[in-house]
């Protein structure tokens, strides 16, 4: 999958592209990301200028992390535009979301593998109640 993203640099807008798959440091700084912002919901007053001032070097330290460094901190801070920011956000999201799609509703539902034993399973209510049994004996 390729990521893009165009920063305005000296007046024009510059298109940066990555091909390669996000690599654990990307995880790491998107995670970081997404902490910061968990900090700044459960505020109840909010974020403050602090809190929006490390977003800002957050994001723009991810952004050049994740572009292999094809850009600056300042370049991304002085340069992106609202679109650029929200293309960060949605490549921070997919990253952290990597993994835990829901299957489609086309995909085929996934079979339990044979049993090989041919011993009974016991249910989980079944265990509880010998285990309960025992406890009181």
């Amino acid at each position: 999958m390729a990521y893009e993203i165009e920063l305005e640099i000296d007046g024009k807008l510059n298109k940066f592209v990555r091909n390669d798959e996000p690599h654990l440091r990307d995880i790491n700084n998107a995670t970081k990301l997404q902490r910061n912002w968990l900090q700044q919901m459960s505020r109840d007053d909010g974020a403050t200028n602090q809190d929006i001032d490390e977003e800002e070097q957050l994001l723009a330290k991810f952004a050049v992390d994740f572009f292999h460094g094809q850009f600056t901190k300042d370049e991304v801070i002085d340069g992106a535009t609202k679109d650029a920011v929200n293309n960060i956000y949605v490549t921070v999201s997919g990253i952290l979301a990597a993994g835990q799609e829901e299957p489609s509703g086309d995909a085929e539902p996934k079979k339990s593998p044979r049993r090989t034993s041919t011993k009974p399973s016991a249910s989980l209510t079944d265990s509880t109640t010998l285990a309960a049994k025992k406890a009181t004996h």
